[in-house]
């Protein structure tokens, strides 16, 4: 048997990198860091100026949980908490409200704000959290025409719902 018993564990264990071995490796293997470095800031450089800028506008609209049974009652039927405030954002992006806030655009339009046509995919909706409150955003490129939508869309909501 030849076994080199000179490198026991205890004196593997013993060396340990020191940060010359660190710098060693660094200054060995420069061109390739720089390299790496290099590209991926070029990338993420590119993919930054190649991307359109656009602006979000956000409201949120507290919903009144629950149908009325009966107009002689004061009393509500509450349903699921999912179910229904699924289908209230599912209102919020229907034609119906998407038309109200539209045809309060129009009007805008005539009395000298700029003309605008909403965009289906412009609008999005989402609960917060596990309460009654829901967020209603629509995104444009000008941040005036957005703020502008989403308000409209906003009313048209509450004008839909009362």
């Amino acid at each position: 048997m030849n076994r080199d018993d000179s490198q026991t564990p205890a004196s593997l264990a013993s060396h340990q990198a020191s940060a010359r071995d660190f710098l060693t490796v660094i200054f060995r293997r420069k061109w390739i860091i720089l390299g790496l470095f290099v590209i991926v800031s070029v990338t993420v450089g590119i993919l930054t100026l190649a991307r359109r800028v656009e602006y979000a506008s956000f409201g949120s609209v507290l919903v009144k949980r629950g149908e009325q049974e009966s107009v002689m009652t004061p009393g509500r039927r509450i349903t699921g908490w999912e179910e229904e405030l699924a289908t209230e954002a599912q209102v919020v992006k229907s034609w119906a409200v998407r038309e109200r806030a539209q045809e309060s655009l129009d009007e805008a339009a005539r009395r000298g704000a700029p003309v605008f046509r909403l965009a289906a995919d412009g609008v999005d909706v989402q609960v917060i959290g596990q309460s009654n409150v829901i967020q209603i955003a629509y995104v444009d490129r000008d941040p005036d025409l957005a703020h502008r939508a989403c308000d409209a869309i906003m009313n048209a909501y509450v004008e839909y719902r009362s």
